[in-house]
């Protein structure tokens, strides 16, 4: 009997459907479920009779989490608790106390699976995740003029957490074969460089670049420019407003 009423304790308080994260928003409506995820703008909350809903920051008056949470702010600091939100802000119970953040610094909030993903997403090596493109081609003419045209484009990009990097290069080599051509070469240009991006808040981001360019028909070995600087980044949104 004592084994028995244990069992029904034990799963009594650990029924999600019972004890779980809450949303409610601000048109008196309200979800309980389990709290997965969130990026600055949306939240994913997974529901027994919906299935994963996805709702707006903006559109949320009230938020408490049953579950412990990751909360990655604009900052780099990842605060680990139970959320709830209070005036505007949220509030993470942590094992050391009470951390207060506004919810415009908010990145990112995961639970425990899903801060194991994108823990794991980050000790790829490096030549994960990359996105770009590579054209290249050949062009001829013939008739009044006699051409070669050689072309070569490169571009990718590579964004993992706060960090984006962007590689390029490009090449053009024309050649007029034509007997009386002067001169016979008329392209002979190569460019390339790479642009280091980090965001340090919300809007804010510092960036790093170098540029490479060598033309032929100018005389021109090498010409190397290496910049950097910080850039605040505005909201579409406001700006249109």
């Amino acid at each position: 009997m004592r084994n028995l009423l244990a069992l029904v304790f034990f799963l009594a308080f650990t029924n999600p459907l019972l004890f779980g994260d809450q949303i409610a928003f601000k048109n008196g409506d309200r979800l309980t479920g389990a709290i997965l995820k969130s990026d600055a703008k949306n939240v994913v909350i997974g529901t027994v009779v919906a299935g994963h809903v996805t709702v707006l920051w903006q559109e949320i008056q009230e938020l408490r989490s049953d579950q412990i949470l990751y909360v990655e702010l604009a900052d780099g600091r990842t605060i680990v608790g139970r959320v709830t939100t209070r005036q505007g802000k949220l509030e993470i119970a942590t094992k050391a106390g009470a951390v207060e953040a506004p919810t415009e610094n908010v990145v990112a909030i995961r639970n425990s699976m899903e801060q194991l993903a994108f823990e794991n997403s980050q000790l790829r090596d490096f030549l994960h995740g990359w996105e770009g493109g590579l054209d290249a081609g050949l062009e001829l003419t013939r008739g009044n003029s006699d051409t070669r045209n050689f072309r070569f484009a490169f571009r990718s990009a590579r964004k993992v957490g706060r960090d984006n990097l962007v590689l390029y290069a490009e090449s053009l080599y024309s050649i007029d074969d034509l007997a009386n051509a002067s001169p016979h070469i008329t392209a002979d240009e190569k460019r390339g460089g790479a642009r280091f991006d980090r965001d340090l808040a919300s809007h804010l981001f510092a960036f790093a670049n170098t540029d490479f360019m060598s033309d032929g028909l100018q005389d021109l070995n090498l010409r190397s420019v290496l910049g950097g600087g910080v850039g605040y980044l505005e909201s579409l949104d406001r700006i249109c407003a």
